[in-house]
């Protein structure tokens, strides 16, 4: 693990935190909840079909392979288990043992002393070779990327949005993200270009291509 980069204490740690973490998030559950624990690769659409909230305990990778198996509007909650290692900004509480035990939060949960945080997500479509159109079963909650397989390849495709006349490009693939994924992958590949439109541009633009109907506020920047 060394020769490839790993630091074997930090990994080692960062587990130990997470074990812990784990079994805090467990033994809190003293109200009469029934409680399933499912490990990241062991999830699927039938077993969290049948719950009523979700938590995630990880990271934000963890987070996202978690929504990206809910379909339905169950309420999916992120919980960092390593706050000092892990950034976590998609997860809404730090497990952490000391400052912040997850008893606290769930407290708050029961009493409905919280705000939800409402995502929205991309849904894919895709057409066969015999026309038929099917929905891929994931939802995406940061991005979605169109390419070709061969990374060296590049990607012809012909584009359009609802009417509008289609338009031929040739490039490496197709990045689409939500406002949750803006500050990801999306950041990293047009930030400068993005942040450089004003709102009202934002919402003059949107008017134009998808047909929408937003209302202009006089004197936005």
């Amino acid at each position: 693990m060394s020769m490839r980069g790993f630091v074997h204490d930090r990994l080692k740690a960062s587990h130990e935190h997470h074990i812990e973490a784990v079994e805090e998030i467990t033994n809190r559950y003293e109200r009469d909840i029934e409680v399933k624990v499912v490990s990241a690769n062991q999830l699927t659409h039938d077993g969290v079909e049948a719950t009523d909230m979700i938590f995630s305990a990880g990271g934000d990778g963890t987070f996202l392979k978690t929504a990206s198996f809910v379909n339905t509007p169950i309420p999916v909650a992120g919980l960092n288990t390593d706050p000092k290692r892990s950034e976590g900004n998609l997860c809404c509480y730090k497990v952490d043992n000391v400052t912040h035990r997850f008893s606290t939060a769930l407290d708050r949960l029961l009493e409905g002393d919280f705000k939800w945080r409402l995502r929205q997500r991309i849904r894919v479509g895709m057409v066969n070779q015999d026309g038929y159109w099917y929905e891929l079963p994931r939802y995406a909650l940061n991005e979605v990327f169109i390419a070709e397989s061969d990374a060296s390849r590049p990607s012809h495709y012909n584009i359009g949005i609802d009417q509008h006349q289609r338009e031929s490009h040739r490039s490496s693939g197709i990045l689409m993200c939500t406002g949750t994924g803006s500050s990801a992958w999306y950041s990293s590949a047009v930030s400068p270009i993005l942040c450089a439109y004003r709102p009202a541009n934002v919402i003059q633009t949107t008017n134009r291509f998808c047909s929408a109907h937003l209302p202009t506020v006089p004197n936005l920047p």
